[in-house]
C-alpha cells in the first residue's frame, strides 16, 4: 500500500510508482483541525491548510485546488500570482477553464472516496492513497511517523548523564521506545547514537545537540516512503555549553561506594539499623550544588 499508489484511467486501476508523484502529508488527530500540507507548483513552497474536521471533502479539495491555481502571494502585495504552466496571463486562465476539473481522493484500490467529512475520509480504514487536484496527482501520506519534541532535565555537566525524552504524535506513540537518537557537538560532529549521553571534558564550553528520529521501517523502500529520515519527521534540542562538574566525579564515586558499604553492613547485621538525619541530607545537597 505504501510502496505504490493506484489511480484511475479509463475506468481501470493504474499503479503509479511513488517516486513519480508529489507527496501530500495529511495529519488527522482525534481532535482539532485536519492539516493538509501541499507543495505549490510555482515555487515548491509548502502550503498548510487547516480545515475543520466536519468540513466536506469536496469543499476542501475545491479550496485547495483554487489556491494551487492562484499560487503564492507576491511579496508586499495582496494579490496572487496566476498559475503559469506553459502559457501566459489570461491565456493560461482560459486554458484552465476549458480543461476538465477533477478533484478527488482515491483509496488504495483506485476507487474514489465519497464526499465525507474530513475526519471520516482521512482514516486508515479508508486507506486514502492518491489525491487528484487541478490536473496533478499527489501521493497521500496519512499521519506520517514523526517526533514532535524533546525534553531533558538538567544542565550539561562533565560526568553527569543526560536522559532526554521524546514526544511523538498520538498515532505513533508506540514508536517512543524505538526512537533513533543522535548526539552532536556545536560543530556538527557525531558524538553518540544512544538515547543517554554523558559529557566529557572534551565537550566543556561547547553546545550539545540531540536529535530524535522515528524508527526505521522493515525495509529501506518502506522507510523512504514513510520519510522517517526527513528533517520534518525529526525533533531537535540544543543545550547550553557544557560546564565543568561542581566536584570531581571521582568524589561522587567514592561517596557512593562508601554508602554501598554501609548499606551492606546494615543488611548483614540483624541488630543494626541506621538513622539518617535531615542535616546530613542537607549537607550532602549543599556539597552537590556547590
Amino acid at each position: 500500500r505504501h510502496q505504490r499508489c493506484p489511480s484511475r484511467a479509463a475506468g481501470h486501476a493504474v499503479v503509479t510508482e511513488v517516486e513519480t508523484v508529489e507527496v501530500v502529508d495529511v495529519f488527522c488527530e482525534p481532535d482539532g483541525p485536519v492539516q493538509i500540507l501541499v507543495k505549490l507548483p510555482q515555487n515548491g513552497s509548502i502550503k498548510q491548510f487547516d480545515r475543520p474536521r466536519d468540513q466536506s471533502l469536496q469543499k476542501t479539495l475545491q479550496r485547495i485546488s483554487l489556491t494551487l491555481k492562484k499560487g503564492p502571494k507576491k511579496k508586499g502585495r495582496g494579490k496572487f500570482r496566476p498559475w503559469e504552466d506553459g502559457a501566459k496571463g489570461a491565456g493560461a486562465e482560459r486554458a484552465g477553464e476549458s480543461a476538465p476539473e477533477i478533484n478527488c481522493l482515491l483509496d488504495e484500490t483506485g476507487h474514489e472516496i465519497e464526499d465525507l467529512p474530513l475526519a471520516d475520509a482521512f482514516t486508515s480504514a479508508r486507506a486514502p492513497s492518491l489525491l487528484k487536484l487541478s490536473g496533478r496527482n499527489y501521493r497521500v501520506r496519512l499521519n506520517r511517523p514523526m517526533v514532535k519534541s524533546i525534553t531533558c532535565r538538567g544542565q550539561p555537566m562533565v560526568g553527569y548523564r543526560l536522559v532526554p525524552a521524546g514526544t511523538t504524535a498520538q498515532w505513533n506513540v508506540e514508536d517512543l521506545p524505538h526512537l533513533r537518537w543522535e548526539w552532536r557537538n556545536g560543530s556538527g560532529e557525531l558524538l553518540a547514537k544512544t538515547r543517554c549521553f554523558t559529557p566529557t571534558k572534551a565537550e566543556v564550553g561547547t553546545s550539545l545537540k540531540v536529535i530524535a528520529r522515528p524508527p526505521l521501517a522493515k525495509d529501506a523502500e518502506m522507510s523512504k516512503v514513510l520519510g522517517v529520515d526527513d528533517e520534518e519527521a525529526a525533533a531537535h534540542l540544543i543545550f547550553d555549553p557544557v560546564l565543568e562538574a561542581p566536584f570531581p566525579p571521582s568524589l561522587a564515586t567514592e561517596r557512593n561506594e562508601e554508602m554501598q558499604k554501609q548499606k551492606q553492613r546494615c543488611q548483614e547485621s540483624d541488630h543494626c539499623f541506621r538513622v539518617v538525619s535531615y542535616n546530613m541530607l542537607a549537607d550532602s545537597y549543599r556539597h552537590f550544588w556547590d
